[in-house]
């Protein structure tokens, strides 16, 4: 049971002839491996050995929005909060999608011994608006929610698809609309208020 160490990639050891000898290998990061070995007096043989990758848990937890996708190479991994186990030494490349935010990329440097938390944060596919009105000063509504300030009113960071609302101002009549919010653009619209009674106000 003699103990040797290398750090290399080969390595020469004298085995007792006759004898099957049993041969331990363990190097970090990898799984421990054993070989049977019976030698005639005076042979010598080579053996290639490919040790397998210890496998290292990551666990991935995302707080914007709470499911998101991760892909390795393609492939659905699977979906947040999860545990994906890497091998040692690797250096996977994921990407982190979800419906209505931005793929991200993230590339491991070299996978460690060490378990690793990930917590996902994805930016939001987004575009603004930009509304005004004749006259100014009407209130502007977005899917029933009252906005802060009145028109002229833009506003940025708006998921993009499209956006319901309506304006309203007293002494006035109430107009919905609907616009286009485009990723990385301002979506700009004037809305002619008609005042209560029919006439139009210009």
């Amino acid at each position: 049971h003699e103990t040797k160490s290398t750090t290399g990639k080969s390595y020469t050891c004298m085995l007792t002839p006759q004898k099957m000898n049993i041969i331990h290998i363990r190097a970090e990061g990898y799984e421990d491996h054993w070989v049977s070995m019976s030698l005639k007096a005076g042979e010598f043989r080579r053996e290639s050995i490919r040790l397998t990758p210890r496998k290292v848990p990551h666990y991935f937890t995302s707080t914007q929005p709470e499911k998101v996708e991760i892909y390795k190479d393609g492939k659905l991994l699977g979906t947040t909060p999860f545990t994906a186990m890497f091998d040692y030494g690797e250096r996977p490349n994921l990407v982190y999608r979800a419906n209505g935010f931005h793929d991200q990329k993230k590339v491991f440097e070299r996978v460690t011994l060490e378990p690793i938390m990930h917590k996902i944060t994805m930016m939001a596919d987004s575009g603004g608006l930009f509304i005004t009105t004749r006259p100014e000063g009407a209130t502007v509504y977005l899917d029933e929610i009252k906005q802060e300030g009145s028109t002229p009113w833009r506003r940025e960071g708006l998921k993009q698809g499209v956006c319901q609302g309506r304006v309203e101002k007293p002494g006035f009549l109430t107009q919905s609309l609907a616009i286009q919010v485009i990723e990385g653009e301002v979506a700009a619209r004037t809305m002619e208020l008609e005042k209560e009674g029919g006439v139009i106000n210009v």
